[in-house]
């Protein structure tokens, strides 16, 4: 057994009070966190679409369609048979 200083145990308790934070405020507005729900990939990429779309209307240029892009790319692939034309990078063309 790790014996842990008063110094690591508080910061450990930090971290954990900030991880949880993003559940307390859903707690908070009446949403309750439900880390068991299923999301099915065509609701994931919309919602990952719907972020893109705000980071496009950012006024900030090239690092929001940066971001943008990047948060397109992590959209779930549908099975494509190598015939990809999702506007991203396919994970069947980088492996060639």
């Amino acid at each position: 057994m790790t014996d842990w200083t008063k110094e690591e145990d508080e910061a450990f308790n930090v971290v954990e009070q900030q991880s949880n934070l993003g559940k307390q405020i859903l707690k908070a507005q009446g949403q309750p966190y439900h880390f068991d729900t299923y999301v099915s990939p065509s609701q994931r990429n919309h919602v990952l679409e719907e972020v893109a779309l705000e980071f496009d209307k950012m006024p900030f240029g090239d690092t929001a369609h940066s971001f943008a892009a990047f948060v397109r790319g992590m959209k779930a692939c549908p099975p494509c048979h190598n015939n990809c034309n999702q506007g991203r990078d396919c994970p069947a063309r980088s492996k060639e």
